[in-house]
């Protein structure tokens, strides 16, 4: 008898924590130099990863298969957009997207700038003569999708950040859209000069970067995972961890 009642309580237990848990979420990133990238491991490694990991475990949130996901950004935001229990970083939020996923952050700042090459000295002073050049973006990003609406006509869309650079290097467009610690990792992880490349005009400041979350995520698990980032901003441990991964970068 006293066995059985304890097999009962364990089992309760199990069903209790699995409930407190909720349903494993698949985690999904890009390759976004500097701030996540495939390991030599294979697996998604960054301070951004790191983060977000530290997030989730400290939310007592389950990761499905215990791992961060890198994904093309269109696949990654289609399985978001249509999937349950799925999350997305790092997110820009737009007021386009707004309603269409649940938010947990900000979890990096985000200014773009375009970025042309240094001895090409095209000195652009406005938006409309940045129109008149050809501007390289990707797929499925809220900056095509807002070059787009500031009425950019000569984009050159590729399926990933990380082609960005290459398309300026090689000259096969004027500008791209970056933000600064990225394109700096970038050019440094190819062995070029930073200034090889200089600052056009700014292009966007309006959001930072999130994590998304599919619709059907309770609310509690939101809440959860806020707190979570919330606590390691105010506790300085959010500082740390940026550091150990930046301090130096410049």
């Amino acid at each position: 008898m006293e066995t059985t009642v304890r097999i009962i309580a364990f089992f309760l237990l199990c069903v209790c924590s699995a409930l407190s848990a909720g349903q494993p979420i698949l985690v999904m990133t890009e390759e976004f130099k500097p701030y996540q990238y495939e390991g030599l491991n294979g697996k998604a490694e960054g301070f951004s990863v790191a983060l977000v990991r530290q997030v989730f475990e400290r939310a007592k949130v389950p990761i499905r298969d215990g791992a961060i996901q890198l994904y093309p950004w269109a696949r990654g935001y289609r399985y978001v957009s249509t999937q349950a229990d799925t999350a997305l970083f790092m997110m820009t939020r737009t007021p386009g997207r707004e309603t269409k996923f649940k938010w947990v952050g900000p979890l990096a700042p985000r200014k773009v700038w375009l970025y042309g090459l240094s001895d090409r000295k095209l000195a652009l002073h406005s938006l409309q003569q940045a129109k008149e050049r050809t501007v390289a973006s990707y797929n499925d990003s809220a900056m095509t999708n807002y070059l787009t609406e500031l009425g950019f006509k000569n984009l050159e869309l590729v399926s990933g950040q990380g082609q960005l650079v290459l398309m300026l290097l090689r000259g096969r467009v004027d500008l791209i859209p970056s933000v600064d610690v990225m394109i700096e990792s970038q050019l440094r992880g190819m062995d070029f000069p930073v200034d090889i490349v200089e600052k056009q005009i700014i292009l966007d400041d309006r959001s930072d970067f999130h994590i998304a979350l599919s619709l059907s995520t309770p609310d509690k698990v939101m809440n959860r995972l806020q707190k979570a980032l919330d606590e390691m901003i105010t506790s300085g441990d959010y500082q740390t961890l940026f550091n150990a991964y930046f301090e130096g970068e410049k």
